[in-house]
């Protein structure tokens, strides 16, 4: 859907008949102009705006393939391995984009076309927990909080790029679930997150500890 603020309505946007899924799960502006769009089947594709036209761009067996555009030019390069199941995009940096899939967590270097894919691995403490990423968001610290089905929520410190993960437990405070899809950051630095298996909780830095509310609170 395409939302025009002047009349404060929505139409439909048709999407091109080739993609394999209908299901778009993510979308994003970035500082450039670009526009990243993510499906839930085999392939990327981009709106241009200027034309207003989609772009498709197909994901090859036993390779995937990143797509970004602008108004203006759009380009592709390859990453490694199958790219199915994108969940969500994030712009790290002008240079690098965070891509949330069910493989792991992807980087991307959009000036060198480098990737690095990062996924969990149980002999490493400070790995990702779990490897389906459905949410990202920067805090104002520039902290980097991700959310994963079943590994709860994963934080990357501005400083360090080492993982520290944060799951539930009925023994002491947590998180309220481990199913995490979306996060929020209020205007005091508390982190909002929403699980599918635990309602809401707040993350407070200050006290490094989580204040959970669910249907029956």
């Amino acid at each position: 859907y395409v939302y025009n603020p002047l009349t404060e309505s929505l139409s439909p946007k048709s999407l091109p008949e080739e993609l394999s899924s209908r299901v778009i799960t993510g979308l994003i502006y970035d500082h450039q102009g670009k526009i990243w769009l993510s499906t839930y089947g085999h392939e990327t594709c981009c709106l241009d705006v200027s034309s207003d036209e989609f772009v498709l761009c197909p994901v090859p067996s036993g390779q995937g393939l990143i797509f970004c555009g602008n108004r203006l030019s759009y380009t592709q390069t390859e990453v490694p391995d199958s790219f199915e199941h994108v969940h969500c995009t994030f712009e790290y940096s002008p240079q690098e984009m965070f891509i949330g899939t069910d493989d792991g967590l992807y980087t991307y270097n959009i000036l060198t076309g480098d990737t690095h894919l990062y996924t969990e691995d149980e002999t490493d403490p400070y790995a990702i927990s779990n490897r389906f990423v459905h949410a990202i968001i920067r805090d104002y610290e520039g902290g980097v909080w991700i959310g994963t089905y079943y590994g709860g929520v994963n934080y990357i410190s501005p400083f360090t790029s080492q993982f520290e993960s944060f799951t539930h437990s009925r023994f002491r405070n947590s998180v309220g679930g481990n199913v995490v899809g979306r996060f929020c950051e209020d205007t005091d630095g508390g982190v909002w997150i929403a699980c599918d298996d635990g309602g809401v909780s707040r993350y407070d830095r200050n006290t490094r500890s989580f204040t959970n509310y669910t249907a029956e609170t």
